[in-house]
């Protein structure tokens, strides 16, 4: 059965068609007779869900941190923080961020950190510093295979995403910046159209483990769904159709005792901040 597309919405003279219920309408899932088993593409893709720059100088990053909070402790702690101290995060504590992310927690690679739709993995994690010791002041990409990163020729760095964030705070203070980005094709050779909610869903898995052990850390973290998606795009040199960024997150180091940061953050509300995608 063909999907219906949504009618138009006629207000004061003007018309209105929504792309995001048109997709909805388009992704869902049918009971359909006969359908097909897995191409050849589809399996190969499936043990491949990850990219590599191999010619890239990298960083060999240590094991991550024991966190010695509980879930519960964690998830109870969790605050955004948008302004970060002067201090700058260790290697350790970025490390361990990248491993919750998108790590491989045993000895195959036929899963991570977080689930995945398949087990296709359509996401990768880029991380642009500054001034943490043993990596340059750059644009690097995260190997989930070697628990690496490698280094982005010629990309601007962190500096050049400051911009693309709407809390000046965030964007003035913070010593690192994670992308999540989603090469989408890795899911659409199963899933057709809903692999674009799958990316989606799983860029929010990685973020809450982010969150989440951050807060374990004390490491002061807010995650950005709005931002200026082609200037974050070109900085990671990606293409923003192929591959494009989903999700930013700014991190730093407490600037007061974290329960004062966290008492201060719960009371002061920003809606004009929320509405530019800032998350609470």
């Amino acid at each position: 059965m063909p999907a219906q597309v949504p009618s138009a919405v006629v207000a004061d003279g003007y018309r209105f068609d929504s792309p995001a219920e048109v997709f909805h309408e388009n992704s869902k899932i049918r009971r359909i007779g006969n359908a097909p088993g897995l191409s050849a593409e589809a399996v190969h893709a499936m043990s491949h869900g990850y990219k590599v720059y191999a010619a890239s100088p990298t960083v060999e990053l240590p094991p991550p941190l024991e966190v010695g909070s509980t879930v519960l402790e964690a998830i109870r702690g969790r605050r955004c923080v948008r302004d970060y101290g002067p201090a700058p995060l260790s290697l350790a504590q970025i490390a361990t961020i990248l491993f919750v992310a998108q790590g491989v927690p045993g000895s195959g690679q036929l899963h991570r950190s977080v689930p995945s739709g398949g087990g296709l993995f359509p996401l990768e994690i880029y991380l642009a510093p500054a001034g943490v010791a043993g990596l340059d002041d750059a644009v690097y990409h995260y190997d989930v295979r070697g628990h690496r990163l490698e280094l982005i020729p010629g990309a601007a760095g962190i500096d050049a995403l400051r911009p693309c964030i709407f809390v000046p705070e965030a964007a003035a203070t913070a010593s690192v910046f994670m992308a999540v980005t989603a090469v989408f094709g890795r899911s659409r050779i199963k899933y057709g159209e809903r692999a674009y909610r799958f990316a989606l869903m799983e860029s929010g898995h990685v973020m809450q483990n982010v969150a989440l052990t951050c807060a374990a850390l004390s490491v002061g973290f807010c995650p950005f769904g709005g931002f200026v998606d082609d200037e974050v795009n070109a900085v990671l040199g990606v293409d923003g159709l192929d591959e494009s960024a989903l999700y930013l997150g700014t991190f730093g180091t407490l600037p007061r005792p974290a329960s004062a940061a966290r008492a201060g953050d719960a009371a002061r509300p920003s809606p004009k901040n929320q509405e530019q995608g800032e998350s609470r």
